[in-house]
């Protein structure tokens, strides 16, 4: 949640349950829809697959929505539910929404519906495409830094450009940030191939060409 202390990403549990709390600390600019993605797909997936759930629980608050009085972000319905999905391809398909916050009853609504429409089957809607805002990104970056100890799958390779004269094994160095596009795939590979539905303003159904969204491994077998 946007502000205060209780979203730093230094506040990774205690004892035992160190690493199984992962805050991002959004700050700047309102956060939507690329920001979210970036985060689910580069952060919570990873972790998640990782941990192996054998249940998803998630508390399905409405406030990140675009036009909520109090969140104050920029979320739009279509990503609520293209989460929902991607969420779906963890625990063999065992997730659970527990309705929680929300103070606009129009936007809520609109999320919840997504959500609904998800869990009962319905392709999930692409949302129009977005880049993340850099500040975002360096927010996301220091949550992968702190929790880089705890979870092997963040600990990805970035390699460098060969020095002149020798191969492209010579200089590797460890990821610090999102900055440089790690790969995912293998992360993400248990979640499914997306199928997606018309989105409202342009979006496309898969196979039609289009880019896939953050994180969609194509090679992926049909999620459950």
């Amino acid at each position: 949640f946007p502000g205060g202390a209780g979203g730093s990403p230094r506040r990774r549990g205690r004892g035992p349950g160190t690493g199984f709390t992962l805050n991002v600390g959004w700050g700047g600019p309102r956060v939507g829809d690329p920001e979210y993605l970036a985060a689910l797909t580069r952060l919570v997936l990873p972790v998640a697959c990782q941990f192996g759930p054998e249940l998803v629980l998630v508390s399905a608050g409405f406030d990140a929505g675009r036009g909520d009085p109090l969140g104050g972000c920029l979320v739009s319905p279509q990503t609520f539910g293209l989460m929902t999905h991607l969420l779906g391809g963890l625990a063999g398909g065992r997730l659970v929404l527990v309705l929680e916050g929300g103070y606009n009853l129009a936007v809520t609504a609109e999320g919840v519906g997504q959500c609904l429409g998800v869990l009962l089957g319905d392709p999930p809607t692409l949302p129009p495409p977005g880049t993340p805002q850099p500040v975002a990104l360096r927010a996301l970056s220091r949550t992968l830094r702190a929790q880089r100890g705890s979870w092997s799958c963040l600990q990805l390779p970035r390699v460098e450009p060969p020095k002149e004269g020798h191969g492209s094994d010579d200089v590797t160095s460890t990821a610090d940030d999102v900055t440089g596009s790690p790969p995912l795939d293998a992360a993400i590979r248990r979640l499914g191939a997306l199928q997606l539905g018309d989105a409202p303003g342009g979006g496309a159904k898969a196979g039609s060409g289009a880019e896939p969204p953050l994180g969609h491994a194509p090679e992926a077998a049909a999620a459950p």
